[in-house]
């Protein structure tokens, strides 16, 4: 078991005073069998109400709702989380080899509809990119995600992105480069397109080197395999997930989710900025 420390602020300025809508929270882990929650605290300036629920993919969120007009909104998430899970449940060793296509219950097949989906509007560059690297012609279906994750963390360099929203696979595969949120959408539809149910997951992540003066965000892909259940891939470290991930949570689509989102109302010539400081490190 490692106990986690996670400070996560994200601070807008406004030009002028202005009127808050609604923001949306997506802060508190996804705590289970693998993570529980040993504090939490989420101070928010101006005040907010907040409404709690989980939603349709069973992802803990917050609604935050104003009554005060203001030039700066706040947001600070302090969590200490203790992590169970410290290595992958994928395991070569004891994972049994399944033949291509890999076979889902009818049961399976119904509740996963939804993640077999090439949201990817790529125009046939994904399946030129995995025929090329021999992905579509393999038998050894489950043998190939550890590859898979490992050949996209090779063949895309990574390079950290300011700008919002999330690459098409196309887009990836022709740059050849992209944030932790573009390899692990890559990975994603490339799993569909070998017949895996997968999804795309956000969180933290511990830095090698326990840094939290450097820590961040970070953006991981879900597969789920038949007895195993979601097992997770992280082709920004080229592994599968393990004890230095901490999962918040799971969507679709990325664009669906965000650690903070919302809007307000101003003037026409109000501007804004907005800072994040994230901040994950083992409690010794």
């Amino acid at each position: 078991m490692k106990k986690i420390s996670i400070y996560h602020a994200t601070t807008y300025q406004f030009s002028e005073t202005v009127e808050l809508k609604p923001h949306r929270l997506h802060l508190r882990p996804r705590d289970g069998h693998d993570v529980r929650i040993c504090r939490s605290t989420l101070s928010i300036t101006p005040a907010a109400e907040l409404l709690w629920f989980r939603d349709e993919l069973d992802n803990s969120v917050a609604i935050a709702t104003f009554s005060t007009r203001t030039e700066t909104l706040e947001i600070i998430s302090r969590l200490e989380v203790e992590q169970y899970q410290l290595r992958s449940n994928y395991n070569e060793a004891s994972i049994p080899t399944l033949p291509h296509p890999i076979t889902y219950t009818q049961a399976e097949k119904s509740a996963l509809q939804a993640y077999f989906a090439n949201a990817s509007q790529d125009g046939g560059t994904l399946k030129t990119w995995l025929l090329q690297h021999g992905f579509l012609e393999s038998s050894l279906a489950m043998a190939d995600l550890p590859q898979l994750c490992s050949t996209i963390g090779l063949k895309v360099h990574y390079q950290a992105r300011a700008e919002q929203g999330v690459q098409s696979a196309s887009e990836t595969i022709q740059l050849a480069s992209g944030s932790c949120r573009d390899l692990a959408w890559l990975f994603v539809c490339a799993s569909r397109q070998l017949g895996f149910a997968a999804r795309f997951v956000s969180g933290y992540l511990i830095n090698s080197q326990n840094r939290p003066d450097i820590g961040a965000t970070h953006a991981w892909a879900e597969v789920y395999l038949p007895e195993y259940g979601w097992t997770g891939f992280d082709p920004t470290t080229k592994s599968a997930t393990s004890g230095k991930h901490i999962a918040v949570a799971s969507t679709l689509v990325p664009d669906a989710i965000s650690a903070v989102s919302g809007s307000y109302l101003a003037g026409p010539d109000v501007s804004s900025s907005m800072h994040v400081t994230v901040k994950v490190a083992l409690i010794e």
